[in-house]
């Protein structure tokens, strides 16, 4: 959930109505004239139609700015359907449902708004809810994880809080972690597949397919063009982790893991062949 966003730039500057009067030819119209001076003409009603769209984009930038998303959503709603504030206005409706929680809603408004030439504002937008999103990710993942070094107070104890990343590294971007309570670093592949493994992830995944299907080493060998020592290497390491690996395998090759798990079993009352 998107808690905090760059906020609708908050640009007061009218743009300024028409220099013309409505009613007589004269083109000498000034933005503070409330009447022409050359016809008479009583502009104020005019003054307000014109000066409406940065009124209410002006409410809901004020309403965003006091933390009240929701209410901000009619004005810049009402504003969006002027053509001279809906760029703003969509940015400031996508801003609303961004902290409300809405991704999907705001990443409409603010792509609508790039089109009408707020490419810029859009991008730092987009940037930053990727950015957190991202962040959102890492942290799911370090509750997850534990430590494996012996001797730290936390070994094997997840969801403490004590595991942050340290970077990330290699091609595949694999986070590095370190655990405050030892001070250690691990790998976020320890407890994966391809832990030190120079096998292509579709490769490995598809040479654990092929074992929980039932196949044997060298029927897998010559289907994945993989030499038999690494299938059997990759087919003992997944005996070692478990069935967990399951979920890595079928998250790896978007199969539901629930028809692999079936198939642990008599892999694992095959790991003889392995040997």
């Amino acid at each position: 959930m998107i808690t905090r966003v760059p906020t609708a730039r908050d640009d007061r500057e009218d743009p300024g109505p028409s220099a013309r009067c409505p009613v007589c030819p004269y083109e000498g119209l000034k933005e503070s004239d409330l009447g022409c001076p050359s016809c008479g003409t009583d502009l104020t009603a005019l003054r307000r139609v014109q000066e409406l769209p940065l009124a209410l984009l002006s409410d809901a930038l004020d309403l965003l700015r006091q933390g009240r998303n929701a209410e901000a959503i009619l004005p810049a709603e009402a504003a969006a359907a002027f053509p001279s504030a809906r760029p703003r206005a969509l940015l400031a409706l996508g801003d609303a449902w961004a902290r409300l929680g809405d991704d999907e809603s705001a990443s409409r408004y603010w792509r609508e708004a790039a089109t009408l030439g707020m490419t810029p504002e859009v991008n730092t937008r987009l940037g930053y809810v990727a950015d957190l999103k991202a962040r959102a990710e890492v942290d799911r993942t370090a509750r997850r994880a534990s430590c494996p070094t012996a001797g730290c107070p936390d070994l094997g104890r997840k969801g403490r809080g004590n595991i942050a990343l340290a970077r990330m590294y290699g091609r595949a971007q694999v986070p590095l972690w370190r655990c405050r309570s030892c001070g250690s670093t691990f790998s976020g592949n320890r407890d994966h597949l391809l832990f030190r493994s120079r096998v292509s992830p579709a490769k490995a995944y598809e040479v654990m397919a092929g074992l929980l299907d039932g196949r044997s080493p060298a029927e897998v060998a010559a289907q994945t063009s993989c030499s038999p020592a690494t299938v059997r290497r990759l087919g003992v390491r997944a005996f070692a982790l478990g069935p967990q690996v399951v979920d890595e395998v079928a998250a790896g090759l978007h199969t539901p893991a629930a028809k692999l798990r079936r198939r642990w079993t008599a892999f694992a009352r095959r790991s003889w062949e392995l040997s």
